[in-house]
């Protein structure tokens, strides 16, 4: 694959408060999975709407801890796979997969298996007293996942609906390029933010 474009926004199209409590590697983020090794802390008050960053298929769903703490776990886990047109599917083995948790309050559409648009809202921020989403977006290629240290990105784009094309790159090391920033045009069937 090399490098390729996918259109994303903010996880937060209002509401968050703007509070960074760390980005991939720092603090409790550490291997060995992927998912919170490249993590990000993006706070925003409990109750808050958490949006898909980019379109896709949720293929894991784990609710495990949707209403329970337990230290570091709460809320649910929700794993999703980007549709990146001409390029790679939500089924493909390589492209780009997400993680969201320390969310709860999903919309009865947000399934295992669904695809979820741009935008569209997955559920709300689990009240804590450093409320929290915990975010990672990471390439995949030949199962392996590579972190994209999206972190400045969504401090820069925090509270907007702005669209941005962010070119991503499958080696592991070649940081994300934030490449332009396209009107908000909230995706068919899902109401504007």
């Amino acid at each position: 694959m090399g490098s390729f474009d996918l259109e994303m926004s903010s996880p937060f199209a209002s509401g968050a408060d703007g509070n960074f409590y760390g980005g991939p590697r720092q603090g409790g983020h550490q291997g060995p999975h992927w998912y919170i090794e490249f993590g990000m802390d993006l706070g925003a008050p409990g109750g808050t709407e958490v949006r898909a960053v980019f379109e896709g298929k949720i293929s894991v769903l784990d609710t495990t801890h949707i209403n329970v703490s337990t230290g570091h776990v709460y809320g649910a886990g929700v794993f999703v796979r980007a549709d990146v047109p001409g390029v790679t599917s939500a089924d493909s083995p390589d492209g780009v997969g997400a993680f969201y948790t320390h969310v709860n309050n999903l919309p009865d559409d947000i399934v295992q298996g669904a695809h979820i648009e741009r935008g569209q809202v997955i559920g709300q921020v689990v009240d804590t007293s450093t409320s929290h989403l915990h975010m990672a977006v990471a390439v995949r290629l030949n199962e392996q996942y590579r972190g994209a240290d999206l972190y400045d990105f969504f401090k820069d784009t925090i509270n907007t609906t702005a669209v941005t094309s962010v070119r991503l790159f499958d080696d592991g090391v070649t940081p994300p390029e934030v490449l332009s920033d396209t009107p908000a045009q909230p995706p068919d069937g899902v109401e504007p933010f």
